[in-house]
């Protein structure tokens, strides 16, 4: 394996850690939150041992999920007895982090990303600290000393021109 496809695990990991252990966490009906790092840690471990023989990687987020899901089912025929059916099942059919799922949520943020990055500073100022920094519009108002009812209507023109430029990756219904 290259030392780029490395990286990209690696910067994948990093920012994807405590997503990663919450999707484990789910999945695992234990209230030991040891055991869901243990499975993770070991399932980022056998990604890293096995690197070096396997092909490159197209989509990481797909390949560290798909590992991290045999893990899980692993753990399960491991463990004390046989697994519940119910909960190996709903370990198996989840779609959510599926190759096709990861493609296109990749896809959809990197829609949202350029849709955000395009918005005039006044509006995508307004609307990133509203939405994803968590600011009242009073703590913006006191931030930039505008009045509330102008940042209002700045989020909403923000609001109204990302639905038409992510349209095409969302159905968004007004």
């Amino acid at each position: 394996m290259t030392s780029q496809n490395r990286q990209k695990y690696t910067d994948f990991i990093k920012t994807e850690y405590s997503r990663l252990l919450n999707f484990v966490r789910a999945r695992v009906n234990d209230s030991a939150a040891a055991d869901s790092e243990d499975i993770l840690n070991d399932a980022l471990a056998g990604i890293f041992e096995r690197a070096d023989i396997s092909a490159p990687v197209e989509n990481v987020a797909a390949y560290i999920y798909r590992a991290i899901r045999n893990r899980i089912i692993d753990s399960f025929r491991k463990g004390s007895g046989e697994p519940d059916r119910m909960e190996l099942t709903h370990v198996q059919d989840d779609t959510r982090y599926s190759p096709e799922y990861l493609f296109q949520s990749e896809e959809i943020h990197r829609g949202i990303s350029d849709a955000l990055s395009n918005l005039p500073e006044e509006l995508s100022s307004v609307f990133i600290m509203n939405e994803v920094d968590c600011m009242t519009f009073r703590e913006i108002a006191e931030r930039t000393g505008l009045p509330p009812g102008t940042l209002m209507a700045r989020k909403a023109k923000a609001v109204k021109i990302l639905r038409n430029r992510i349209s095409k990756f969302i159905n968004v219904e007004e």
